[in-house]
């Protein structure tokens, strides 16, 4: 079997010479207990995630000098194996400054009391940087995909400036001995990439890019501006991201030399002491959706999956002003407020994310060539909450209208009966009848190709294709869709439209054909079974499916039809039952203890805080201590503040999902 091949070019990543956009999204394994790593790459691979990309945690590998751990959850060797097996692909990030909010910014503590200063070019620092890249280089080398693993590609260090003193020149010869040392101890892939945001050096390496929907590192304890992620525009910087601990403008590279792709695009933010925002899934999936008309051809998702930090055994391992760092964040959580949470939890912002990666899946290859057009008009102020936002994307022939009229934290204006017209080569392209209220966004074809068929335009949104002996062009929207067709399609079921609900809960299942399946929570094939995670039903939860299934598996019936779909009832048993305790308190932080020792913390945001991994635990004996709520305005939070030295729990309640397999 001949090995995929991959590039990049000005434009996109390539894969075997053609256009590729990928969905890549962030779960560090050292974060998370091995035992659970397969159920959350099955439900992450599910989420429309092709790629996982993590950081390599020095000081969780080697907090003492010369011993370097890969047991337990630091089993890398494995974690790659299950990636293999998945069919999913891997970015490492090597380091060897990670910052990921860890402690020293992931550098040991010996490493810092050496005679040498850390990430300057003394020789000395390099010699030690070498030896750490040797150790993952034994560890992944069989992964590599030069030996045919899944590791596609190597990001070398995060936001670099170098150390006071430091010119950009010596920046990026800095940069670019790291990526020489890289390729020395074998870890040759064919992607190198460099994170470009705030002036970062790149050292030549592909630039990778950010944007994230509030700035928990901002030192401010109020409101802050807007979120530029929201607008359309061509600049690909997000001048907030870093600004902790380095202050850059602009990009070190010509952006008309490097594909436009985002390696942390927030799935959430992860709360600080003294800032503690709630991300919603609109928050994630409106910024999205404008990255992606922005021109974006890479989403790549910081975190896509939260996890729990580990405790060393010389000190704690997250970030803290008492290690020189600018924030304090918990000690235990890393939760990130992701698309799957520090417990596995599934969030909206799955969902919304999922729609996304269903649509990129069918027609990402297409999309990925055509250019991103702003008319005349647009404003680029995050704050202008009066003018209508749209761009196209085209290859000046089709493409598509994007609109976002969302803002983080922000009311909009909205926009009735809008008509937006723009020109395509000599072609003119109307829509009409758009009614876009505040916090509406999404995206509409013109031109598109629907097999034989060739749509003019249409206010639905493509999800995906079902593609079986006669495709089915899926679309979704809650108003008449208006299809306006160049070329009609020559059957009434070459097209179906479902609701906008239907598509944020809708996945594909790949059985013996292709089938469209609406769930709450996430659904997994592989030809021989269907797993069913995050169901929030104990007792016979329900599925719609389209067509209808051709062969039902053990443990499913049919129950009757609603519109297009066929539904079924599962009635086996669920696999697995997992609980979660939700506590709603008000206070500054809180602890929860298991027979004397801290399990989980949290700093307080407004949401209730959920616990996870009890199934082994009596949840009667957990304990916890509520720190009471400090003098007012030393927290920024999106909620009223607690009262001065408040600190109660308001309820405990113990929520359940459960696990389905059903045998094909």
């Amino acid at each position: 079997m001949k090995r995929t091949e991959y590039e990049w070019n000005r434009v996109s990543l390539i894969r075997n010479g053609k256009p590729w956009f990928p969905v890549m999204g962030e779960f560090h394994y050292s974060r998370y207990r091995k035992q659970d790593w397969k159920k959350e790459l099955q439900k992450m691979k599910a989420g429309g995630i092709d790629i996982v990309a993590s950081y390599v945690i020095w000081i969780h590998h080697e907090e003492e000098e010369g011993r370097f751990f890969v047991g337990e959850n630091c089993d890398l060797a494995h974690f790659l194996e299950l990636i293999q097996e998945l069919g999913m692909l891997m970015f490492l990030r090597i380091g060897p400054w990670i910052h990921g909010e860890v402690r020293n910014g992931g550098f040991p503590d010996w490493l810092l009391k050496k005679e040498f200063t850390a990430r300057s070019n003394d020789p000395r620092y390099f010699c030690a940087v070498e030896k750490y890249y040797r150790k993952i280089a034994g560890i992944v080398e069989k992964f590599l995909w030069k030996n045919g693993g899944p590791i596609i590609g190597i990001q070398i260090e995060n936001e670099y400036h170098g150390i006071p003193g430091m010119c950009k020149e010596e920046q990026n010869e800095h940069m670019k001995e790291l990526a020489r040392i890289a390729r020395k101890v074998g870890l040759d892939t064919p992607y190198y990439t460099a994170t470009g945001w705030g002036d970062a050096a790149t050292g030549g390496m592909v630039p990778v890019m950010g944007g994230y929907c509030e700035a928990p590192w901002d030192s401010r304890i109020c409101e802050i501006e807007a979120s530029s992620n929201y607008v359309f525009t061509r600049e690909r910087d997000d001048g907030r991201i870093g600004t902790d601990l380095a202050i850059g403008a602009g990009c070190d590279f010509d952006s008309s030399k490097f594909p436009f792709l985002l390696a942390e695009l927030g799935g959430g933010v992860q709360v600080t002491a003294h800032r503690r925002p709630i991300v919603s899934g609109k928050d994630i999936g409106g910024m999205s959706l404008t990255k992606i008309g922005c021109g974006a051809n890479l989403l790549g998702y910081y975190m896509y999956h939260g996890g729990t930090n580990p405790l060393g055994k010389y000190s704690t391992m997250q970030e803290s002003k008492e290690t020189g760092y600018p924030n304090d964040l918990p000690i235990l959580n890393y939760d990130f407020m992701a698309p799957l949470g520090q417990y596995g939890q599934v969030r909206e912002s799955y969902y919304q994310i999922r729609r996304y990666g269903m649509f990129l899946k069918d027609f990402g290859e297409e999309l990925c060539g055509m250019n991103t057009w702003l008319p005349s008009g647009n404003s680029e102020n995050p704050e202008d909450c009066r003018t209508l936002r749209y761009a196209v994307r085209h290859n000046g022939e089709k493409g598509y209208l994007f609109i976002n009229n969302y803002q983080r934290r922000r009311v909009r204006k909205n926009f009735g009966n809008q008509s937006i017209s723009f020109m395509i080569g000599t072609e003119k392209v109307t829509f009409e009848g758009l009614n876009i209220a505040d916090g509406d966004y999404g995206f509409y074809p013109f031109g598109m190709e629907v097999g034989e068929a060739v749509l003019k335009t249409a206010l639905a949104t493509p999800l995906c294709r079902l593609q079986n002996e006669n495709p089915v062009y899926v679309f979704y929207s809650d108003t008449d869709p208006k299809y306006e067709w160049i070329t009609a399609p020559k059957s009434v079921d070459q097209v179906i439209t479902i609701t906008d609900k239907e598509a944020l809960y809708a996945s594909k299942l790949i059985l013996d054909q292709e089938y469209l399946a609406v769930a709450e929570g996430i659904l997994c094939t592989d030809q021989k079974e269907i797993v069913w995670y995050e169901c929030p039903e104990k007792e016979c939860p329900k599925i719609k499916i389209y067509p209808p299934l051709q062969a039902v598996p053990q443990g499913i019936s049919e129950v009757g039809t609603e519109g297009i779909w066929t539904v079924y009832e599962i009635t086996a048993k669920p696999i697995e039952e997992e609980q979660r305790l939700s506590v709603a308190y008000k206070g500054e932080s809180a602890q929860c203890f298991y027979e004397g020792k801290c399990i989980a913390d949290d700093f307080y945001n407004g949401q209730e805080w959920e616990i996870g991994h009890l199934e082994e635990l009596d949840i009667e004996k957990l304990e916890f201590k509520i720190n009471p709520f400090y003098k007012k305005g030393t927290i920024f939070l999106e909620v009223p503040e607690p009262e001065e030295n408040q600190a109660e729990i308001m309820h405990k309640t113990v929520k359940r999902v459960y696990t389905y397999r059903l045998e094909i």
